[in-house]
């Protein structure tokens, strides 16, 4: 039988995802209140998210991904971190593995696919790791009515993104520049 507050399959006349159960009523879980938060911040994209489906904007932006979520300067840290590993591994081969004679555009495309899946798994656990945090941050430190709080979250930032992009670019630029000297 599926939940019909959540869809998740209900064991025993009993939702273990959202504590639903086939009398209409709930049971209080431990993180209630933060599972609800979560709900009403992100909306739709709460079970996206939570599930760990693929996101093709994880996929195609990596660790700016974070920056479209609103965490720029973590976002733009990742990415020129990402950025820098992909140099060392082109000096690495430029310099180290030249007996391989493998071309250095094969190393770097396999290289991208790894890197790629890496930031598909990892980019959700890490944006939901740092809005509980906020929300936790919230709910201790200020006396909000939650209300006001959650509408106050903002979850996507499109100018974020383009400004960390722009950078990352940038950059990217500069160190294939290096890179061929």
């Amino acid at each position: 039988m599926k939940c019909p507050n959540c869809g998740k399959e209900m064991y025993k006349d009993f939702c273990m995802h959202c504590g639903y159960m086939a009398n209409g009523n709930y049971i209080k879980m431990n993180n209630e209140n933060t599972t609800t938060d979560f709900k009403t911040i992100l909306g739709k994209d709460y079970y996206k998210i939570e599930e760990g489906k693929l996101s093709f904007s994880s996929l195609l932006f990596g660790p700016l991904y974070l920056c479209y979520r609103t965490y720029l300067y973590l976002g733009l840290f990742l990415g020129l971190i990402d950025l820098l590993s992909f140099y060392g591994v082109a000096y690495i081969n430029n310099h180290y593995l030249t007996s391989l004679n493998m071309p250095i555009y094969i190393i770097l495309i396999i290289y991208l696919l790894l890197n790629r899946a890496f930031w598909l798994v990892v980019n959700n656990r890490i944006y939901l790791f740092l809005l509980k945090r906020k929300i936790d941050d919230i709910n201790k430190n200020h006396n909000f009515e939650r209300e006001s709080y959650i509408n106050g979250v903002i979850t996507k930032s499109r100018s974020k993104l383009f400004v960390s992009v722009i950078v990352y670019v940038f950059v990217g630029i500069i160190l294939f520049c290096l890179l061929l000297k």
